[in-house]
């Protein structure tokens, strides 16, 4: 009988432990050292317990039960389900170089938290509530949610890499990150607020990067690079704002479909290695993005483009998707020059338009009801979807070269024989200082356009023949002294 029992009794000596193992609370009270190592320093269930290192499954609490010593060195790596500094905390937590911190929900409330060259690992929650938190200057990543509810906190030169979940910066203050990667895992992300990034933005992996903005709206502040690297092609409805004073770049992979874009640079550019597409709205405020054909600022059907204007605009190339009409906000320096096309009949048509800054290089051949051609720009127009006829207008101001008159202007288009052809009718609006021209009839051709003249040729009035003594004076020609020209 004995015998019988006492594997039975030997098998519950080992579950009981087991059991009683899973997620204890460990609160910080150093002894002697303040090393997060020392099992002295952390005591079990409350802040006399019995002492020993707390585990994956367990919580650590910093709380104001260390108020002699309260100080942690975390010089190992600390992997546990639950860290929280606590309001009442008037410490200071450091991490040593190399060393991380792994938890699943952390809750920053009071103290102060300072991340070093270590790395952190949320891989549940993280939330910062009152404490002063610096994080480290390697990889903060979250998998969950990241909240940014009142304190400071300063990201160290480090990279957050989010995985899934959410962003949120509901302090009234800035949350200024360094770097930030959102990886395409195929989870959804929200971001709460604005958020602004410093240094680089980066996209990457396969899946489903989608950005959605929160209840409250969201938006993502960039005055650094964007590397797209992310190869799923939807991207959700946050705003993506460009600002600051230096040039920025956006390469990558593939072309992102953006929600709502702003330009608001203080100076200097958004260069386009890579192209994006805008779903909503393009939002040009101040600043110039520079593209070219090959990689264009796309505005999809349905999407608008409000405020261009000579302080900002696209130098470089725009291409228009859908059936409503369209001003291409195009220029090139500082001369904003808008190209503009009636609606298409389809949703599915595409247009493709730029501005140039010099006199056109295909020469002088013109059709005999075209006296004059452009000597000082030209715009390129091409349809690159569809098969919709559409009307072409044309703008000028006071630095346009050679508006002299408005009766004679005309509208020509490079031919495939590079011959520039008259456009047809057109109908004027404005002065010689700043106006417009359009073609009455819908074009069905496209190539490249500039402001030409049908001008009838100079007639110089010489006067009549006079005759002169040796001595005399006599003022020559008649009035008026020519018609017609330019």
């Amino acid at each position: 009988m004995i015998r019988q029992l006492f594997p039975l009794f030997l098998c519950c000596i080992i579950l009981i432990p087991s059991n009683l193992l899973g997620q204890k609370k460990f609160y910080w009270n150093p002894s002697s050292d303040n090393l997060a190592g020392n099992a002295a320093n952390w005591h079990a269930g409350i802040c006399t317990g019995l002492i020993g290192l707390p585990g994956k499954k367990d919580s650590i609490f910093f709380t104001g039960c260390s108020s002699p010593n309260p100080d942690c060195t975390v010089n190992i790596t600390l992997n546990v389900a639950y860290v929280e500094l606590t309001s009442s905390y008037t410490g200071t937590v450091t991490m040593n170089g190399g060393k991380k911190l792994i938890f699943k929900t952390g809750n920053f409330k009071g103290g102060v938290f300072s991340g070093s060259n270590g790395a952190i690992n949320a891989n549940n929650s993280l939330t910062i509530d009152g404490c002063n938190f610096t994080s480290c200057s390697g990889f903060l990543t979250v998998k969950g949610s990241f909240s940014f509810i009142s304190g400071n906190f300063s990201h160290n030169n480090g990279t957050m890499v989010f995985k899934s979940g959410s962003i949120s910066n509901n302090s009234g203050t800035s949350l200024n990150l360094n770097k930030l990667e959102f990886q395409g895992l195929g989870f959804n992300y929200t971001v709460n607020g604005n958020v602004s990034v410093y240094s680089t933005l980066t996209t990457s992996q396969a899946l489903s990067a989608k950005i959605n903005a929160g209840n409250n709206g969201g938006t993502l502040e960039l005055f650094g690079d964007v590397q797209w690297n992310n190869t799923s092609i939807n991207y959700g409805n946050i705003t993506w704002k460009f600002s600051g004073s230096q040039t920025q770049s956006f390469s990558g992979t593939v072309e992102p479909v953006l929600y709502d874009v702003v330009i608001n640079k203080t100076d200097y550019l958004l260069k386009l290695q890579k192209g994006f597409s805008v779903s909503h709205q393009l939002n040009l405020q101040s600043g110039f993005i520079v593209s070219d054909s090959l990689h264009p600022v796309i505005i999809l059907n349905g999407a608008t483009v409000i405020n261009a204007s000579p302080g900002s605009f696209v130098r470089g190339a725009v291409r228009k998707v859908g059936n409503s009409s369209f001003q291409f906000p195009v220029g090139m320096g500082l001369r904003f020059r808008p190209i503009e096309i009636s609606a298409p009949s389809a949703v599915n048509d595409a247009f493709i338009a730029q501005y140039h800054e010099s006199e056109q290089p295909f020469g002088n051949k013109k059709e005999s009801s075209l006296t004059y051609l452009s000597q000082c720009e030209y715009w390129s127009l091409n349809r690159t979807a569809g098969n919709s006829p559409v009307t072409v207008k044309l703008f000028w101001d006071a630095i346009t070269c050679d508006i002299d008159t408005l009766p004679g202007l005309r509208i020509a288009r490079l031919n495939s024989f590079s011959k520039w052809v008259n456009a047809g009718n057109v109908s004027i609006e404005g002065n010689t200082m700043n106006g417009s021209i359009v073609t009455q009839a819908p074009q069905n051709s496209f190539s490249y356009y500039l402001i030409a003249k049908n001008s009838p040729g100079p007639v110089v009035n010489a006067g009549n023949d006079t005759m002169v003594c040796v001595g005399s004076s006599l003022k020559l020609g008649g009035y008026p002294v020519a018609t017609g020209g330019r």
